[in-house]
């Protein structure tokens, strides 16, 4: 009777409240708030988005095995300057000063994207051009 009486509930004991899950209910708000940020800006780009020519004129070592791959293009009206994040592209100077193809938002040209890869060209639903074929060999994955 005392286990039993043991391994009973406690109905003294008080019922979980909504504060206790706030922080888990903050923290996947802001997971799916990330996602459907990126997901919305490549629907607008790939609906919206300009595409013209970009060159690459720097790169640099990123978080861990990544590159940062800095290039410009221009727009209209203005010179862009911007770069690339987490490529995992080897890091070689041989992308330096070689064009590619950079998808923009036109109301809002610090949103673009650079094409080098062939899931770049996927995510716009582009068709991969030969041409760039030879970006494969510098992959690692």
């Amino acid at each position: 009777m005392r286990i039993h009486s043991y391994l009973s509930l406690n109905p003294n004991k008080p019922k979980p409240t909504f504060k206790k899950f706030l922080p888990a209910i903050i923290s996947l708000t802001l997971v799916i708030a990330a996602i459907w940020s990126e997901h919305y800006r490549s629907y607008f780009l790939t609906k919206n988005g300009i595409v013209t020519v970009g060159k690459i004129t720097k790169i640099s070592k990123g978080y861990r095995s990544s590159r940062i791959f800095h290039y410009e293009f221009k727009t209209k009206d203005q010179k862009i300057i911007t770069n690339e994040d987490g490529r995992a592209l080897l890091e070689n100077d041989i992308f330096i000063n070689r064009t590619f193809l950079v998808i923009y938002n036109p109301y809002d040209p610090e949103h673009n994207d650079i094409l080098m890869q062939e899931t770049d060209f996927q995510k716009y639903y582009f068709p991969y051009p030969d041409s760039l074929r030879w970006v494969k060999e510098y992959e690692h994955w």
